[in-house]
């Protein structure tokens, strides 16, 4: 699944209850961890583990509920039994779980990027011309001074816009 899958189920009001994002843009995948949120009235909480949001499948205060946030939880990554059920013990909750890297021969992977299945997002660091745009959005900045700020932060969209 691509960003833009996620942008267009944000506009249509059909999010689904589990993603998987992987990558390095940070950045980017707060944005869009907000933007799930908002979309659902859910608060954000982040959590240590997937078994913290096993044990308070409830919502929040007021019954509101949550959309969960959990990185790099490698019992979550190795325990296979729970990929299968994971959505239906969320209730009206969301879980997002993000990952930096992730092997593409593992069976978490493959569990998620299946047709069927397909959870996993990927962020990878944007083109230098989006870059360039969401630069020139921010602030007044020549496309040479862009491609230079661009070059000093790697490509980072959460350090240029540091």
């Amino acid at each position: 699944m691509t960003f833009s899958d996620v942008k267009q189920q944000i506009q249509e009001h059909k999010t689904l209850p589990f993603y998987v994002f992987v990558g390095e843009e940070i950045e980017v995948q707060r944005i869009y961890i907000n933007k799930i949120a908002e979309s659902k009235n859910q608060v954000v909480k982040r959590v240590d583990t997937v078994a913290e949001v096993v044990k308070a499948r409830s919502g929040g205060l007021f019954g509101q509920s949550i959309c969960f946030v959990c990185r790099d939880d490698m019992d979550f990554q190795k325990n296979e039994a729970l990929w299968d059920t994971i959505e239906s013990m969320l209730n009206d909750n969301t879980l997002i779980y993000l990952t930096t890297k992730l092997d593409k021969r593992s069976k978490f992977y493959s569990a998620f990027d299946g047709v069927f299945n397909n959870r996993l997002v990927v962020f990878d660091h944007m083109t230098d011309p989006v870059l360039i745009k969401h630069i020139k959005e921010q602030i007044n900045l020549s496309t040479d001074n862009c491609k230079e700020l661009i070059r000093v932060c790697e490509s980072d969209y959460g350090r240029i816009l540091n």
